[in-house]
Parts: structure tokens; C-alpha cells; sequence
């Protein structure tokens, strides 16, 4: 009687990959599939942390869904991917920044595997109605040459090659029966359009979020601004590792510490330190000398909720206070320097991603010019010599004739480098 035991490995049961390896290898090898997958390796399942190893995974399989370069690194945008993530294949869940900075490798792995099957059921999807596609095309091909013939052939080699094309029909539409046989066309139609949907509507809440600038956070224990910001994956680096907390007793300010005031009537932000356009002295708003320490006490302000700058990572928030940080910057600055790099190092994925995200929301993004030099993005991709990024610039509404500090137009530069 043969035995039953299982088959020992030669290295022993301990010789395979834990489930944390395998899932690594799976994330690397996924985001080598988008170009931001190929400015980072993911080591550890603690660098999912990294909202952009998520956002890269969800553009490696619904392209376009997220532009990584304009998005800060934290736990808004981790629980925004993760949010997509859930609605684009219609699962819930509670999962969020908080869990993928403590919670089990098991858990983590888990959630992965889930999302690797989903999307991978997906990406096989897409591939089927690809393939219908082209089988229609060849039926109608195929179809038409076997039209040609006429009804009767007198030579042997036509017949031969007319029922080598009926033979090749019928494999044609056999293939297109079994693939809707066996996949639900109209169901993978719709998940599609659903995908879309989702992505819309994703583009939206950043515009929404880019708006606001600042995002809250309730504080789920006893932890230091410190402890907070590394439980839940919170980013301070725009206000250079300052965060601010809700205030409701008086507070001592000095002149150059900063104050958000939410306006209660329309929930907006208000500050003097982001860089919004026209935006007022938060000092002048209050009615409190700009230069001297004054004692702010919120109550005598009923229309406006409070957040007061903490220099300290160290100072302690309680069960339930409100923490309140920058998401976004108030102007489009730092990211007309990114656009520009992209133009002027030929990164064409950056580029079309860049103009597609600020399309909508600041239409005259694409126009930007360089302060100094008064270089449009055109003028840099012709200086260059990046003939596809400046086709796609002229395409998408930039101004061919627009001149420079110096009067140049971006055909002075493309003849300079003779550049086509």
C-alpha cells in the first residue's frame, strides 16, 4: 500500500516563502507595469505606508485613476486609494492608514491577496472583451472576402481557398460563442462603466480636497503629536513638521505662530500661510496686532472654530481632539515645477497625466510659464528636442506663439536645437 505522507521539500517545510515574501514580489512585479512603480521598491509590508506603492497598484490595473506626482505621501491619500479600491470592486472595507501601520502581516496579506484576485479577475475581463472585439472585426473580414466569391467556381484553387476561409469562420464565431458562454458580457460592461464612474468621481474628491487644502483627524487616544502622526500615516511636511489642534480655551500668540480659522457657516478654511490667492491676514481677520503676543480667546469669535500651530511634536492630545494638518498647498507653484522637470526631462507619462488632472480644475494650468525666463511648457519641449510631449502640449491647447521674457516663441527653439 503506498503511504499517504506528504511529500518532505528538500529544504524542509520552512524552505517555502512566507506569505508576506510572496506578496512583495507580487507588488514589485506589478508596479514595474507604471512608471511610478519604477522610482521605488517596496521591501517591506510596513512600505505600503507609501501611499504611492497603493495608488501605483490601482494605475497598474485601472489606468489614469490617480496622478501620484500632485498627491502628498500620507494617510489621506492611502484611505482615498483604499476607498477607490473598495467601490471599483464593489467590496467593502474597514481598513484603512491606521491598519496598514499596525495591524497584523496576516491582515495585510490578506487584504492584498484580496485585491491581487479581484484585480486580476478584472484585467482578465478587459482581455475578454478585447478579444471580442477583434473576433468581430475578423468575422466581418473574413465574412467579407467569402462575399467576393461568385457562386460558382471553376477553379480548384479558389474552392480550396473559399472553404479555407468558411473553415476559419466557423473557428471565428465558435471562439466568440464559448466567450460568451463563459463570461457574463454585460456584467463585465458594466463593471467597466462602473470603473469609470468611480474614477470620475475620485478626481473630484482631490479637486474638493485641493480646494479645502487641510484635512482632520480625530484623535483615537492619548497620543502625542509624534505618536499620531506615526500611527496614522500623517504627513506634516508642507507646514515644514508643524501640525494644529482644535483650541477652545484662550491661547497665548506670538507673531509668527499660525492660526486656521474654519468658518462655521460654510465649513471653509481660512489661513495666511498656504498661499491662497487673495487670501487675508488671519491677524487682521480677528482684529489682533500683527506684531505683538496677543491672547486669543476663542469664545468672543463664535463664527469661526480655531486651530492653533503646536511647535512641539511632543505636546500631548487627548481622547477625541481634533487634529488639523495641510493636504494640499494653495497654489498651483509647486506643481508647475514638477510639469516643467517632466517637460524638460522628456517624462511623457507625467506630462499627459498632469494636464489631464488639472484640466478641469485649473484649466489655464497647461499656460504656466517659468518666472524668470517666461518659458511656457512648449518653449521647454522644443528647447529639448521632445517632439511627442510638444505635439500632445499644441494638442491639448498650449499657445505656439507665445514669447518669452526675451520675445522667443518656442519655434526660436525648436530652429536653435534643430529640433523637428
Amino acid at each position: 500500500m503506498k503511504s499517504t505522507k506528504p511529500h518532505r521539500p528538500r529544504g524542509g517545510w520552512y524552505s517555502y516563502p512566507g506569505p508576506d515574501e510572496c506578496i512583495l514580489d507580487m507588488i514589485n512585479s506589478q508596479l514595474q507595469r507604471v512608471s511610478e512603480g519604477h522610482k521605488f521598491n517596496v521591501y517591506s509590508l510596513d512600505d505600503l505606508v507609501d501611499s504611492r506603492a497603493l495608488c501605483g497598484l490601482v494605475n497598474s490595473f485601472m489606468s489614469g485613476t490617480f496622478t501620484t506626482e500632485v498627491m502628498l505621501n500620507d494617510r489621506w491619500t492611502i484611505n482615498l486609494a483604499m476607498r477607490t479600491i473598495s467601490k471599483m470592486l464593489h467590496a467593502s472595507n474597514p481598513m484603512g492608514s491606521e491598519d496598514l501601520s499596525e495591524a497584523d502581516p496576516k491582515s495585510i496579506c490578506s487584504y492584498m491577496c484580496f485585491f491581487f484576485m479581484s484585480s486580476y479577475k478584472l484585467r482578465q475581463s478587459m482581455a475578454v472583451l478585447r478579444r471580442l472585439k477583434e473576433l468581430t472585426l475578423l468575422v466581418q473580414e473574413v465574412d467579407s472576402e467569402i462575399s467576393k466569391f461568385p457562386p460558382k467556381l471553376d477553379s480548384m484553387q479558389h474552392l480550396k481557398l473559399k472553404k479555407q476561409l468558411e473553415t476559419n469562420l466557423d473557428e471565428l464565431q465558435k471562439e466568440q460563442e464559448t466567450l460568451q458562454e463563459t463570461y457574463d458580457i454585460e456584467y463585465i460592461n458594466d463593471w467597466l462603466a462602473h470603473i469609470k464612474e468611480v474614477q470620475v468621481e475620485t478626481r473630484k474628491t482631490i479637486a474638493l480636497k485641493m480646494n479645502e487644502r487641510f484635512d482632520l483627524v480625530s484623535v483615537p487616544r492619548t497620543l502625542t503629536i509624534n505618536e499620531l502622526c506615526m500611527s496614522v500615516a500623517i504627513n506634516l511636511q508642507l507646514t515644514q513638521g508643524a501640525g494644529f489642534y482644535r483650541g477652545y480655551e484662550r491661547e497665548t500668540c506670538t507673531p509668527d505662530r499660525r492660526i486656521v480659522l474654519r468658518r462655521k457657516s460654510d465649513q471653509k478654511f481660512l489661513d495666511d500661510f498656504t498661499g491662497v490667492e487673495g487670501s487675508r491676514n488671519i491677524r487682521d481677520i480677528l482684529g489682533i496686532n500683527k506684531d505683538e503676543v496677543a491672547i486669543v480667546e476663542p469664545a468672543m469669535f463664535p463664527k469661526y472654530e480655531f486651530y492653533f500651530e503646536s511647535k512641539s511634536r511632543n505636546k500631548t492630545l487627548r481622547t477625541g481632539a481634533t487634529f488639523l494638518y495641510q493636504v494640499f498647498p494653495g497654489n498651483t507653484n509647486q506643481w508647475q515645477r514638477l510639469f516643467f522637470k517632466a517637460v524638460r526631462d522628456g517624462d511623457t507619462d507625467v506630462v499627459k497625466k498632469m494636464v489631464i488632472f488639472f484640466k478641469d480644475s485649473h484649466p489655464d494650468f497647461i499656460l504656466s510659464k517659468e518666472i524668470k525666463s517666461g518659458n511656457t511648457a512648449l518653449h521647454a519641449a522644443a528647447r529639448f528636442g521632445h517632439f511627442e510631449i510638444a505635439k500632445y502640449l499644441l494638442e491639448n491647447g498650449c499657445n505656439v506663439n507665445a514669447r518669452n521674457t526675451s520675445g522667443w516663441t518656442p519655434l526660436f527653439y525648436a530652429g536653435e536645437g534643430l529640433h523637428r
